[in-house]
């Protein structure tokens, strides 16, 4: 009987779904692996994150607490998350799919721990269609919290780490070499008698013997940057430094394995003429690790495709104390529109204890000379973090604030396994979320708060961070270019006419100027009443202001700290952070 194996990317269930980083390139990975060594098997990719829109489903009662921040439907500039979403494919209409492909085997991804639900589900539905389905699970999570798969009677194996080679090999032992013993294959993990068995296995040193993904088994369509099609590339695995908040080594290892330039060249040719694939997105951990490679790489492409022929982005972000003004400018030459870089804190203690690199002046030069370059760059900092304080996040932000950047604010979240878990747990004064703490793995949970800061410290500081890149969209709009401080901005913007003032009652605006007039109102209204107003929706095209519950300690702190520092523009830049979200 011919195989057939559908590999599954799930739904997500959050506030917000990051629409631009879908595509499963780990299981177009498998894909390939398996057409290489079962050439007569069915495979299809269902990929069920990119299909379906999104859906307003129920607050999850674990997020009852957010309510206050979240619930209301603020349809203002500043606005931050408000409702629950399903993106993608139904359950139900899933289980539709899964039945007219009629599989024999079923893969499923879960890549994302505070997803790891959706995952369940879907091998639910799959033992729902057919109990004798074999259920195999792969994806970040597997490494981190195998036990959480394993103990789902839907699941029967699970993948741990790198798994071009287990999968293929976990596959032929179940439809062609039954005498083989699944538990025993390296990478593969199982249950039996209520006893996990984990069988480690080492890291793929040769990436260049990997077949390039099987992107022609997704509907290319579905992916797309600025109207062209795009593709994940991954042109190396792993990452030497060892930051206590990130938990990639315990997936790709700290050894840098980096498939050679010809590799890489060959796949973006091969998706470029066969596919149509005019960008690319580095999904590497750290694509600038090695910053020679990466400036060669650039030239090649050049060489073969010309300047900015392809749109380039390395979106799961690169370090910056790698970048020098050479391999920023062969980026750019190459199509690389946007580079995302992290300081995530500007305090050197906290960096240590983080075991992070700071190199504060290094930092503002790349930031700088990418701007110079024409590059949008995304600045990210951490907030809400155990052993930060109010001042400590503030100080960050006035860094980031001063710098031709859009500032990229992400609120702390404790990925299962990374080191710093260990350290958080013993805090005498921080609450854990308790056993099911992978589902409040997600920024959007602005779970942890601290003596030195609470969860409306924390909201308050991200909604600042809006208010700070609404002006420098308006900086740039109007062509201001001179160094001025926040507080001497804010005067500006207070000088342009604005007819709408808060009086209490609902205000009427259904075009383009009124609603900029609105806009300039609420940051002038934050200026000088220290206040941050919702814009609620009564009727249509009328609306009334409210005000937000903030932190007001957090206001003035801002206000005492940056009101006296300089806010630079950043051209184009603003609306960028929110479409990569939708």
């Amino acid at each position: 009987m011919i195989p057939r194996i559908i590999l599954i990317q799930p739904p997500i269930q959050d506030f917000y779904q990051t629409r631009l980083r879908i595509q499963p390139v780990g299981l177009c990975y498998l894909a390939a692996a398996l057409l290489k060594t079962l050439p007569d098997a069915e495979i299809m990719i269902l990929d069920a994150q990119a299909e379906g829109g999104k859906l307003t489903i129920p607050f999850p009662q674990e997020f009852s607490y957010l309510k206050p921040y979240y619930g209301n439907l603020d349809k203002g500039p500043f606005r931050i998350f408000q409702q629950y979403y399903h993106f993608g494919l139904s359950f139900e209409d899933i289980r539709i799919r899964i039945r007219e492909f009629n599989p024999t085997i079923a893969g499923i991804s879960n890549l994302f721990s505070p997803y790891y639900r959706e995952t369940l589900k879907v091998a639910s539905i799959v033992k729902e269609i057919d109990p004798g389905i074999p259920v195999i699970v792969g994806g970040s999570h597997t490494s981190c919290r195998p036990d959480e798969l394993l103990k789902s009677h839907d699941v029967n194996y699970i993948i741990m780490g790198e798994g071009e080679h287990s999968f293929p090999q976990l596959i032929k032992s179940l439809i062609s070499n039954p005498g083989i013993d699944p538990s025993k294959i390296p990478g593969v993990g199982t249950m039996a008698n209520g006893n996990i068995k984990l069988n480690t296995s080492d890291p793929i040193l040769d990436l260049d013997t990997l077949e390039y993904p099987a992107i022609q088994l997704l509907n290319l369509d579905h992916y797309k940057y600025k109207e062209k099609r795009m593709a994940f590339l991954v042109s190396g695995r792993g990452c030497p430094y060892k930051c206590e908040f990130c938990s990639i080594s315990t997936v790709f290892g700290n050894n840098i394995r980096s498939r050679s330039l010809e590799n890489i060249m060959g796949e973006i040719e091969r998706d470029y003429d066969q596919y149509g694939i005019e960008a690319f997105d580095f999904e590497d951990e750290n694509i600038s690790v090695l910053p020679e490679r990466l400036e060669t790489l650039c030239r090649m492409i050049v060489s073969r495709f010309g300047r900015k022929r392809l749109l380039l982005t390395a979106m799961n972000g690169m370090n910056y104390w790698n970048l020098s003004k050479p391999v920023l400018m062969s980026m750019e030459q190459a199509g690389f529109d946007m580079i995302n870089i992290s300081l995530v804190s500007a305090d050197s203690n906290l960096n240590r204890l983080l075991k992070r690199n700071l190199k504060l002046e290094v930092f503002k030069e790349v930031c700088k000379v990418s701007s110079q370059q024409g590059m949008h760059t995304i600045g990210y900092h951490i907030i809400g973090m155990p052993g930060q304080t109010i001042s400590e996040m503030i100080d960050t932000f006035i860094v980031l604030m001063e710098l031709p950047v859009l500032i990229g604010t992400s609120v702390f979240y404790l990925t299962p396994g990374i080191p710093l878990e260990k350290t958080i747990i013993s805090l005498p004064d921080v609450e854990m979320p308790g056993e099911d703490s992978s589902f409040f793995a997600r920024s959007t949970a602005a779970w942890f708060t601290s003596k030195d800061f609470s969860r409306e410290d924390v909201i308050t500081l991200f909604i600042i961070s809006r208010i700070i890149n609404s002006m420098k969209k308006w900086m740039d709009e109007c062509g201001q270019k001179n160094r001025k401080t926040v507080r001497e901005w804010l005067k500006i913007i207070d000088a342009k006419p604005v007819n709408f003032k808060y009086d209490g009652q609902p205000v009427e605006y259904n075009d383009e100027v009124s609603r900029r007039q609105l806009h300039l109102s609420l940051i002038s209204s934050f200026y000088h009443d220290k206040k941050i107003f919702q814009v609620i929706k009564c009727a249509k095209n009328n609306f009334k202001l409210e005000t937000f519950v903030p932190s007001q300690k957090v206001i003035d702190s801002f206000f005492q700290k940056a009101g006296e520092r300089f806010l630079t523009s950043i051209k184009k830049a603003v609306g960028l952070l929110w479409e990569l979200k939708r």
